[in-house]
């Protein structure tokens, strides 16, 4: 019987109070299903049919199987043995009604404005730079009230680069939250995790700089931090998906323009907002007016070759350097070479692996300084 014959039926019934004589007639059906129709007190469909299955027989036994704690495989395997001619999904269906749920269960965890932000890193698979394959990373932060995102792509996970992209998050939101919610990331996390954790020093003091009370998650408890979690699945996602980047300036330009023109401004699916509307409504503390310090610093000694060894590269420095215990400091663009605090070196950051980076002013001063050949050596060596 058809939902709008049902609901016909009974309206000339109970409005009209028309006999059931006359309804049939007007609606050219039978008088049971008159009958039928106003005997029932849901509409036809509404209750789900059962229907009879070759596991019927078996329900017992499956049930003894149950407890036993026998996998759906076993399970197949034992009632096969008596004879059930069915498959392994029809099992299965029945298996997923009857076993008791062992997943967890999660709640929703509301953030008050300016209380959190989650910070996590993602991989983004493989950039060619010159002659060097180098992997590629995606750095996010999210603001857990307003679900304001902020992306980087970094082409390392070191220290420096996480402490310098939780900077650039921070400066992006235009504010501190209260808390920072982090994985056991090496950067982060010394050892242990959650309450028993114990943070890298260097991280405590990024965070002391900022006033941010750290926190990290439990130990394979990812949940604890989904909104970043997601925030990663959506960069892989909608960012990345079908899009062909040959260059590292080509992630950062994306990075801008995706977060400020898609991401940001989308109608969020938790909070039925734009996260750039939510975050108007958010205070966050004003950040400090010195940012952290979170330049790369290495010593390095100079070679006889005037060059200091730094990620894997080559970069040149005055000839009278030589021998002597320098400071590199680098950032994402430049490397600069101190010696007792006096910049003696500049050079553009290079991404490639094992590349010479030489100054002009450098490779001059050094054949200045080579020994020059006299004729009478060169008239001697010839005899």
């Amino acid at each position: 019987m058809q939902v709008g014959l049902w609901a016909e039926i009974r309206r000339l019934h109970e409005v009209e109070k028309l006999s059931s004589r006359t309804i049939a007639g007007r609606l050219r059906c039978s008088r049971h299903t008159v009958h039928r129709a106003l005997t029932m007190e849901t509409p036809p469909g509404s209750e789900p049919v059962e229907r009879s299955s070759c596991l019927d027989p078996y329900r017992g036994p499956i049930a003894k199987l149950v407890e036993s704690g026998l996998s759906g495989v076993r399970i197949l395997e034992e009632i096969r043995a008596q004879g059930y001619p069915g498959s392994i999904t029809i099992l299965r269906d029945h298996l997923r009604s009857v076993r008791p749920y062992r997943g967890r269960v999660y709640q929703e965890v509301e953030h008050l404005p300016g209380d959190a932000c989650q910070v996590d890193w993602g991989d983004c698979g493989h950039l060619q730079i010159g002659q060097t394959r180098r992997r590629v990373y995606v750095f996010v932060s999210v603001l857990c009230y307003s679900r304001l995102l902020y992306i980087e792509f970094t082409l390392s996970q070191t220290r420096a680069h996480f402490y310098r992209c939780i900077r650039h998050a921070l400066e992006y939101f235009g504010g501190v939250p209260r808390r920072i919610v982090v994985d056991n990331l090496k950067a982060a996390v010394l050892a242990g995790s959650g309450h028993d954790c114990r943070f890298h020093p260097e991280f405590l003091a990024l965070c002391g700089h900022y006033g941010l009370l750290p926190v990290a998650c439990e130990r394979r408890d990812p949940e604890s931090k989904g909104m970043v979690e997601n925030g990663v699945r959506y960069v892989k996602r909608n960012a990345l998906a079908g899009r062909v980047l040959e260059s590292l300036a080509d992630y950062q330009r994306l990075a801008v323009e995706w977060r400020d023109a898609v991401a940001n401004v989308r109608l969020h699916s938790a909070t039925r907002e734009r996260p750039v509307d939510r975050r108007a409504r958010e205070t966050l503390r004003p950040l400090p007016e010195i940012p952290a310090d979170t330049d790369e610093t290495v010593y390095a000694l100079v070679t006889s070759h005037v060059r200091v060894f730094f990620d894997s590269n080559r970069y040149s420095v005055p000839p009278s350097a030589v021998g002597k215990q320098v400071l590199i400091r680098a950032d994402d663009h430049l490397v600069r070479i101190l010696d007792n605090g006096q910049e003696i070196a500049r050079h553009q950051r290079c991404y490639e692996r094992g590349r010479p980076v030489t100054s002009e002013a450098h490779r001059e001063a050094a054949l200045a300084l080579r020994r020059r050949v006299t004729p009478p050596v060169m008239e001697a060596r010839v005899d």
